[in-house]
């Protein structure tokens, strides 16, 4: 799996859509969802060609790291399997 070596800052996602599109967009919308505990969590619409892709953009909330395992958690997500609902982990990145 692809992950990249950068850190993206809570206030942010949008330094992702890159990474994500090639660089080929026309636009792109962000949109903060609340009620996360223990991250920041994004809903990342990237427009090209009249179509939309939508993404869950997951950033580590920095109060959190002492009671939760990233690593454990990263591991136990890529494990449960597709029929619980779960979306495909597409691009890692240091905090998220």
């Amino acid at each position: 799996m692809k992950s990249l070596d950068i850190t993206v800052p809570l206030d942010s996602p949008g330094i992702l859509v890159p990474h994500l599109t090639n660089n080929k967009y026309d636009s792109y919308k962000i949109t903060k969802i609340k009620g996360a505990l223990t991250n920041v969590i994004y809903k990342l619409s990237i427009y090209l060609d009249g179509g939309c892709q939508n993404y869950l953009v997951r950033i580590y909330g920095s109060k959190m790291t002492s009671l939760v395992n990233r690593e454990d958690e990263l591991k136990n997500i890529k494990i449960v399997p597709k029929e619980v609902g779960f979306v495909k982990i597409l691009l890692p990145f240091n905090n998220g």
